[in-house]
C-alpha cells in the first residue's frame, strides 16, 4: 500500500508541476501575444504617415520637373529675345 500511496503523490507531484509550468507558458504566450500586438499597433501607426510621405513626395517631385521645364523654356525665350548688333559701339544709340 505504501508504494501505490508513494506512486500516487508523485503523480499528484508530477500534475501540480505540469500544472505550473503549462500556467507559466500561457503567460508567456499571453505576453508574447501583447507584445505582437503593441508591435502590430507601431507598425499601421508608422506606414499611414509613411505612405502619405511617399504620396507627397510623389506629388513635389512632378511639381519640381514642371517648374524645371518652365524654368527650361524661359531662359531659351529670353535668350532668343535678346537682339545682338555687331559693329556698333556701346552707348551709341543714345546719340542719334
Amino acid at each position: 500500500m505504501a508504494d501505490l500511496e508513494t506512486v500516487l503523490q508523485e503523480i499528484r507531484e508530477f500534475r501540480r508541476e505540469n500544472f505550473e509550468n503549462l500556467k507559466e507558458i500561457k503567460d508567456d504566450i499571453r505576453k508574447t501575444n501583447n507584445r505582437i500586438d503593441d508591435a502590430e499597433k507601431r507598425i499601421v501607426e508608422t506606414e499611414e504617415p509613411t505612405q502619405n510621405l511617399e504620396e507627397a513626395t510623389l506629388e513635389l517631385m512632378q511639381l519640381q520637373k514642371q517648374v524645371q521645364t518652365r524654368m527650361t523654356d524661359l531662359e531659351g525665350r529670353s535668350r532668343r529675345d535678346n537682339v545682338r548688333i555687331h559693329g556698333v559701339k556701346e552707348g551709341a544709340e543714345g546719340n542719334a
